[in-house]
């Protein structure tokens, strides 16, 4: 049910922001390839890698200071074998330090609060929870309205699984590279 309503809210997102006139200058959204590692002190996500997809996207409001938003979908596999889906929301300030189109790239760190959903694809299981989100990367400009985005992501949530209350704390490392298509100048 909630990787349903996550897939709407990505496709709801993307359809708002292709809808975006050229006009409005500040908006920004792309998507590229996520590899993930997690690290839980549960049985069943000792240590895992996933590879999945990551849509991003968000509001400039100066040319150095932005509002993100990323959702990330990735594929992992227990320690039992079973397939678990992996879905990663995060909004949160990023802070660019050079003009991108002044200098060609600029490195930028973002901080973010997340909210994280693991779901077994073969049972009901399912651990929610939410926590912080530390980003830093550097987009280059690859075209006039276009960079390519380049982020080392890292995440704490604690999560509850919903049979019981067993706490998953987990922290997640993400590296993306992503295409940004842009309004701003």
């Amino acid at each position: 049910m909630r990787r349903n309503i996550l897939l709407i809210c990505i496709w709801v997102l993307a359809i708002v922001m292709a809808a975006v006139p050229a006009s409005a200058g500040n908006w920004y959204f792309g998507g590229g390839v996520d590899v993930a590692g997690v690290e839980s002190k549960q049985p069943f996500l000792t240590d895992q890698n996933g590879f999945g997809l990551i849509l991003n996207g968000g509001y400039r409001f100066t040319e150095n200071i932005s509002l993100d938003v990323a959702i990330s979908s990735l594929a992992l596999e227990d320690t039992g074998g079973a397939d678990i889906t992996y879905s990663i929301f995060s909004i949160g300030p990023k802070i660019d330090f050079l003009s991108v189109y002044n200098n060609g790239w600029s490195p930028w760190v973002l901080f973010g609060l997340t909210s994280h959903v693991l779901s077994w694809d073969n049972f009901f299981d399912e651990v929610d929870g939410s926590g912080i989100s530390f980003a830093l990367g550097a987009d280059f400009r690859v075209t006039y309205s276009g960079v390519i985005q380049v982020a080392l992501r890292t995440h704490s949530f604690d999560g509850e699984w919903n049979f019981n209350a067993v706490d998953y704390d987990t922290d997640t490392t993400e590296f993306t590279v992503s295409y940004i298509w842009n309004t701003w100048r």
